[in-house]
């Protein structure tokens, strides 16, 4: 298990080295930086034994049809939870003086492919699909939490650290609830486009409060009915939760490693 969780970190790793050096070409580079870091982890991991073959990936990208209206149940209070979070990191934050980086005015289009799905879709290759298939399988709770705390260095930024933390362990804990990455990609998918539709377009105060009830009064609908089946839900959050039957060390000079050249990339690109 400690081989798997060294080569999750090593994948981090090679991703942002990737990103570094594809970074030139534009942001089609988030995307071939996750294609290689995958295909590269899947020759190096399938030597070995126990490494994922990819009938492994194949499973981890179907989803059941109960694990797709448990996604739709969770997508809006996990979209609301993200922005609560951003929002009050952004206050304590701005308290300090501190001003998150802008971001350019661009067409819509561009802007949803650039900002919404290709980071969704490399993303989710990197820091879901891969911890679900090389570290769930031996520790459930370890890969929800090394995959969040992965998730969260490689943003290298504070305004982006906390809500990446706590949108890694949601996101993964429902890919671990389901067996599938399909979840945590539709969210993802959907808390980037909202993120592009809240900064091109809500500087209004009705448009923020119009953009505020479309997240809000779903979140309260899809609880109250979350609440109403939670006998059929629990279980499989509990067992998510687990400990699992090894006991695991987590690897923190790696972890390091990672915030390492996470800074480098962000500094010298």
């Amino acid at each position: 298990m400690k081989t798997n969780i060294n080569i999750f970190t090593l994948a981090s790793l090679l991703f942002m080295l990737f990103l570094s050096l594809f970074r030139p070409i534009g942001f089609i580079s988030y995307l071939l930086a996750a294609l290689l870091t995958l295909a590269l982890v899947i020759a190096f991991t399938r030597v070995g034994e126990g490494g994922p073959a990819l009938r492994d990936i194949a499973a981890a990208v179907r989803l059941k049809r109960e694990g797709l209206r448990l996604t739709l149940l969770l997508a809006f209070p996990t979209v609301l939870i993200i922005f609560a979070v951003s929002y009050l990191t952004s206050l304590l934050l701005g308290v300090f003086g501190a001003e998150p980086a802008a971001v350019p005015n661009a067409p819509l289009p561009n802007m949803l492919l650039e900002y919404a799905l290709i980071p969704a879709l490399s993303e989710e290759t990197v820091f879901r699909l891969l911890p679900l298939v090389l570290l769930a399988p031996y520790s459930k709770r370890w890969a929800i939490i090394l995959s969040a705390a992965v998730f969260a260095l490689v943003h290298c930024d504070f305004f982006q650290m906390p809500y990446a933390f706590v949108a890694g362990l949601l996101l993964m804990t429902l890919d671990v609830m389901t067996g599938s990455v399909i979840p945590s990609l539709l969210i993802h998918l959907i808390n980037n486009a909202a993120s592009v539709v809240w900064i091109k377009y809500c500087t209004e105060p009705v448009a923020v409060t119009v953009f505020l009830l479309a997240l809000i009064i779903p979140a309260v609908i899809s609880l109250v009915i979350l609440c109403a089946r939670r006998r059929r839900y629990l279980p499989a959050l509990a067992e998510a939760l687990s400990r699992g039957e090894c006991e695991l060390s987590p690897t923190p000079l790696l972890l390091a490693a990672v915030a390492v050249i996470s800074a480098i990339a962000n500094i010298t690109i």
